[in-house]
């Protein structure tokens, strides 16, 4: 039985430096292949490891034929740590006309009533890295949530539902009628602390004006950044309030990712690594600089 058509594959650091050297076939994709030899030797991503070979990055179905490369040849394939992955939607469920935009930054809900549909990112979020969330389309009288959650959680359910932060798998801010936002875990309020370790006296607000559902304005949108520290804590930042902690306690050595939930038809929920530009809206209040953790 003949072998398989290989090339060498020397993966290198970006400093040059040679991490491992493969044989891998041409015919099949060489993306995961790599990434589970590199795993398998101790190195692990921050967010996910992307392969270039020159100025090509190597797409996941791609065997190394699709490239040019012959049997037989040897050739230098460069490693790098990607995080963008960790801000791309892409776990959802695509019924009622669910929609992905915008190359994975924005999921945009169907307009189907009495029902929640949620989305989660590609990758786990690294910890101590901030994620930056905006709800657009979406006011007082409705039901989101958003937060970090591992793979076991659903992405949808029937009736209008805060779908994150009701069960163990997932830790979220809740917010709808009252206009408050609140910290939940297996269905309980968590407490809300300042940056002092103070619990605060009164919850943060979505500070949308108060309207009825029939002038509702697609021009509402609710800014959220936070961040999963080393220690399990959410560390969030909202338009208008100084950072709020919550000791929520995940743990440690768990893989957790983004997700956010909606029940308003064509709202839309946009995730980023960087700041989303200042809202213009008069209505909502200017953001205020976040305190930093010491």
């Amino acid at each position: 039985m003949s072998e398989e058509p290989g090339t060498e594959v020397k993966i290198l650091a970006p400093s040059g430096h040679c991490l491992q050297t493969l044989q891998l076939p041409i015919q099949a994709p060489a993306a995961e292949t790599m990434r589970t030899s590199l795993r398998a030797a101790g190195k692990e991503a921050k967010g996910i490891f992307v392969f270039t070979v020159g100025t090509t990055i190597l797409e996941e179905e791609w065997p190394l034929e699709k490239l040019g490369i012959t049997e037989g040849s040897s050739i230098e394939v460069t490693v790098l740590d990607s995080m963008r992955p960790c801000f791309e939607w892409a776990v959802y469920d695509a019924s009622f006309g669910n929609e992905i935009l915008d190359n994975g930054s924005t999921f945009q809900r169907g307009q189907v009533a009495s029902h929640t549909d949620g989305v989660r990112t590609a990758v786990p979020l690294p910890r101590d890295t901030e994620c930056y969330i905006c709800f657009k389309g979406i006011n007082t009288g409705t039901h989101a949530s958003v937060g970090v959650g591992t793979s076991n959680c659903e992405v949808a359910e029937r009736g209008y539902v805060h779908l994150y932060g009701q069960d163990e798998n997932s830790w979220a801010l809740c917010f709808g009628d009252s206009g408050e936002i609140v910290a939940c875990h297996k269905g309980e309020v968590c407490v809300m602390q300042n940056s002092k370790g103070e619990q605060l006296e009164a919850p943060p607000r979505t500070n949308f004006p108060h309207m009825s559902h029939s002038h509702m304005s697609h021009s509402h949108m609710l800014y959220i950044s936070f961040l999963i520290s080393a220690a399990g804590q959410m560390r969030v930042t909202l338009a208008g309030y100084p950072e709020v902690v919550v000791p929520f306690e995940i743990p440690t050595d768990l893989d957790v990712f983004v997700m956010a939930s909606t029940v308003y038809g064509k709202s839309q929920i946009s995730i980023s690594p960087m700041p989303f530009p200042p809202p213009t809206d008069p209505e909502l209040p200017p953001a205020k600089s976040a305190e930093k953790p010491t």
